[in-house]
């Protein structure tokens, strides 16, 4: 299979809170737990993840294997929550040491690009921000 049909492929995950502002998702892969958040703040949406035993230091890179798997249920959630709050302005961040995290984030945007959004991204040199915008 290639990589393109893996990211693209059926993922299962669970829309576990759907109050406020936010959605929170679970996920699993391999028997390693994520959890999954789309967020409303003044800037707009923002979605993030991570694998749940590593708590905070699960949002960065956890060499537990299977990424590829990590990544596509990652953007299936990330355009449920888009398509669920009708969002309009979405960003995410990535550290700049994790680069499997920015090469993703990069994807994300180019997806959304394709699907009429408009696309951008900031860096300081320790973090980038990505962000898309429709209207």
């Amino acid at each position: 299979m290639k990589l393109f049909e893996l990211f693209n492929s059926n993922t299962n995950f669970k829309l576990i809170d759907e109050s406020g502002n936010i959605l929170k998702y679970a996920f699993e892969v391999n028997g390693v737990k994520f959890n999954a958040a789309f967020e409303q703040d003044i800037s707009g949406w923002h979605f993030d993840f991570q694998d749940v035993a590593e708590g905070d230091a699960g949002y960065g890179i956890t060499n537990k294997g299977n990424a590829i798997a990590v990544f596509a249920t990652a953007k299936n959630i990330l355009f449920d929550a888009i398509k669920r709050t009708n969002a309009s302005e979405v960003f995410f961040t990535a550290d700049e040491y994790e680069s499997s995290r920015v090469k993703l984030y990069n994807r994300f945007l180019k997806m959304m690009e394709k699907q009429g959004w408009e696309v951008r991204k900031e860096s300081n040199g320790l973090q980038t921000a990505f962000y898309a915008e429709r209207y």
